[in-house]
């Protein structure tokens, strides 16, 4: 409703009214002097106070493209964390063996296996007959101090796992972007403020 400025008769400050005050009696909120107000007609002749427009302020809220980018981006990153703790708990068992086995040579490094010269060291000295029982036995197990069957499974099983961190690893990467960015996708919406 609009109102109207009346200026006090005693200190001569406006006293907001609106035109149902009219031919009432009105106080002055600045000094408290009781003012009658006029009549219907001659209020509306009297200045108007602009009325208060109410602020807007914009507020982000989620739109489809947020809630699609943070599910998908939350659901990458369950997937990611969960592949990287079950990959990484795989790790440990091949790599803790690998040292193991590595503790047993001099340096406690894996000799060059594509170097045969160890090979044919211990070979050498064999018949061709225990040759063949240790190459047999060696499918199950080891040659001798050397000992590429066993160690070379587990380095693969190393490098397996190590691609699937890597790719656990970007997933989890992804997945945290993606949530992040949603929040950017946010769509801004009017709300007024009170």
């Amino acid at each position: 409703m609009s109102q109207y400025q009346l200026p006090c008769e005693n200190c001569g400050q406006t006293i907001p009214i609106s035109v149902t005050m009219a031919g009432r009696a009105v106080a002055c909120p600045h000094c408290g002097h009781e003012t009658k107000a006029p009549k219907l007609g001659a209020i509306r002749a009297l200045p108007p106070i602009a009325a208060t427009v109410p602020q807007v302020r914009s507020k982000a809220v989620w739109g489809p493209e947020s809630g699609i980018l943070f599910a998908t981006g939350f659901l990458l990153l369950i997937v990611g964390v969960a592949g990287l703790a079950m990959s990484y708990n795989s790790y440990r068992t091949p790599t803790a063996e690998l040292a193991r086995l590595a503790n047993q040579f001099e340096d406690g490094k894996f000799p060059d296996f594509g170097d045969f010269s160890r090979f044919e060291a211990v070979t050498s000295q064999l018949s061709v007959d225990q040759l063949w029982n240790e190459w047999r036995e060696g499918l199950k197990s080891n040659l001798g101090e050397w000992k590429p069957f066993r160690t070379r499974v587990l380095l693969n099983e190393v490098e397996e796992i190590e691609r699937y961190l890597l790719a656990f690893g970007i997933v989890t990467g992804a997945g945290l972007l993606l949530s992040i960015s949603s929040f950017l996708f946010m769509r801004k919406s009017a709300v007024q403020k009170r």
